[in-house]
């Protein structure tokens, strides 16, 4: 229930992407939601500090609604992590909660904008993200209940292949951490 195994590329051609998700009449969740993500160190433990960063802290408001996220990827310290330890809650309240956060001594670190499209094919969430500053991604995400991490990145990847999307190297670190970097 919290474990996420999740695949994301910088996507080269979106438009035949869509166009394969429509022949494979795959269900569209949501088209083209804005999503604003602020992240957040604690000052008692900078999630920035390690070389590889394992932990993410976050808050994302879309038009509909507020959540919080953690994310500990896994394995812990990884370049190359393959799944990870999420836990995600709804909140009524972004602004009271983002004072909570300052109150707490969290510092703000970066905010990523975007533009997400998504759909759902058989056990698979596909996102299409329009990243501010970034460019274009594709996001796959099992939704299955194995436990196989091996087994359902490989679907993933076999999803990759059938959506034809011309992608260049894996992104393992994320968003925050390409805008944080982009200038270094």
């Amino acid at each position: 229930m919290y474990r996420e195994v999740e695949v994301k590329y910088p996507l080269k051609n979106p438009d035949h992407v869509r166009e394969v998700l429509t022949k494979l009449e795959a269900k569209s969740t949501s088209k083209a939601q804005t999503q604003e993500d602020t992240y957040y160190v604690p000052a008692h433990r900078n999630f920035l500090e390690p070389d590889i960063v394992s932990e993410w802290l976050r808050i994302r408001i879309t038009p509909k609604k507020c959540s919080i996220n953690y994310k500990l990827w896994l394995p812990f310290g990884s370049e190359k992590p393959t799944h990870c330890d999420e836990y995600e809650t709804e909140v009524e309240n972004p602004e009271a909660l983002e004072m909570i956060l300052m109150s707490l001594n969290m510092t703000k670190i970066v905010t990523v904008k975007k533009e997400r499209s998504t759909w759902l094919y058989k056990d698979i969430e596909i996102a299409l993200d329009t990243v501010e500053g970034l460019g274009t991604f594709i996001e796959l995400e099992g939704k299955s209940d194995s436990e196989d991490v091996s087994a359902v990145y490989e679907v993933l990847q076999k999803m990759k292949d059938i959506l034809e999307a011309d992608t260049l190297e894996q992104d393992y670190r994320g968003y925050p951490y390409q805008l944080l970097h982009r200038s270094k």
